[in-house]
């Protein structure tokens, strides 16, 4: 088949990520992918001032980097075929080689591919979260989910959650893989100062705040308990009892997980949570909320999955893991690392692959 991804920026975010893996995937069994998108633009010293100004509405085109965002760190294989546009602008049918199928990887993309003749392919929309979270652009995120018929999600939670808003079915949920060879770690007994990690993001439902805040309740009983944190950026106002890493290599990510006792995933909303897997290949259990793809992964042989998505119940699943001895603590990592065996790309790959055959039949 002939593949067109359309992407809305090169950037190192975790669902880019995801889509370089499966543009590598189906390039190596075969299909002929291209993978498009903007280029970033230069700021200029108006667009600097009204940014501070009105930092959530400036960006009218909601898909243009700056220089210092824009990276093809994920996107440097050399098996498929990269479009980057001469600026930063939409992605137009001009743009687009003629394909079998054409792949919208985000809702501002929905809205140029939408028109696209047939001879860019069979439109499919890959929806890798429930982005409408802000009041500002909630309509046109639910519109994209209307506008294209072929829809295919990352986890169940994600599928129920989109077809309670626009009232119909979602074709297919094709979950993440977690590469075992980037991430692993060795066979490790429980520390003795517990040690908690979480990935850090600004965006409050992410959970961020939450996991922070029963850090700090947790640690009145347990003053040597850790927190290790990482992000793209760095909290401005961050205990000096937690350890941070800013933009890690992917590399030192293992090595992180493998420090870590449990990981907390305390996102309100999530289309899938790559840390769940990838703290899971590295031998740490997850605390979870039941979001993304939490409930179809964590469970009382991995992890834990909390009941309520609040602090008390972050502090509960923390206290659990501290209070367990180290036989069970090491029987609950070993079951976290045999769950994450079960999740590799490959198999993603094949279902995916397997839709597209499917959709591009019809």
């Amino acid at each position: 088949m002939k593949i067109s991804f359309v992407l809305p920026s090169f950037n190192l975010s975790g669902g880019l990520r995801v889509i370089s893996k499966y543009a590598e995937l189906l390039a190596n069994k075969g299909h002929e992918v291209t993978v498009i998108g903007p280029n970033y633009y230069k700021e200029s010293i108006f667009d600097v001032f009204f940014k501070k100004i009105l930092p959530a509405r400036f960006n009218k085109n909601n898909y243009c980097l700056t220089e210092s965002t824009f990276s093809l760190t994920y996107f440097s294989s050399d098996v498929y075929d990269i479009n980057i546009l001469d600026k930063c602008r939409k992605v137009k049918k001009t743009d687009v080689p003629d394909s079998d199928i054409i792949i919208a990887t985000f809702w501002t993309t929905v809205e140029w591919i939408k028109n696209f003749d047939h001879k860019k392919g069979k439109k499919v929309y890959f929806i890798q979260g429930f982005d409408a979270i802000d009041d500002y652009y909630r309509t046109r995120v639910i519109n994209s989910y209307k506008a294209i018929d072929n829809k295919i999600v990352v986890s169940e939670w994600l599928k129920r959650k989109i077809e309670h808003e626009i009232s119909s079915n979602v074709d297919a949920c094709v979950p993440n893989g977690v590469d075992t060879k980037q991430f692993f770690y060795k066979k490790r007994s429980k520390n003795v100062d517990v040690t908690f990690g979480h990935l850090y993001s600004p965006y409050s439902f992410k959970g961020s705040n939450l996991t922070i805040h029963a850090f700090k309740t947790l640690k009145k009983e347990y003053p040597n308990v850790k927190l290790i944190m990482f992000g793209n950026s760095k909290p401005k106002y961050l205990d000096s009892s937690i350890i941070f890493f800013e933009n890690p290599t992917q590399d030192k990510l293992k090595k992180i997980y493998g420090r870590c006792d449990a990981w907390i995933f305390s996102s309100l909303q999530e289309g899938f949570g790559l840390p769940i897997l990838e703290s899971m290949a590295c031998r740490t259990p997850v605390i979870a909320f039941k979001t993304g793809a939490a409930p179809d992964i964590v469970n009382s042989r991995n992890g834990i999955l909390l009941e309520n998505k609040t602090i008390d119940e972050i502090v509960h699943g923390m206290n659990t893991i501290i209070n367990m001895n180290n036989h069970e603590w090491e029987k609950l990592s070993e079951g976290a690392y045999e769950t994450a065996q079960k999740f590799t790309w490959e198999k993603s790959a094949h279902k995916l692959e397997k839709v597209l055959i499917d959709i591009r039949n019809l």
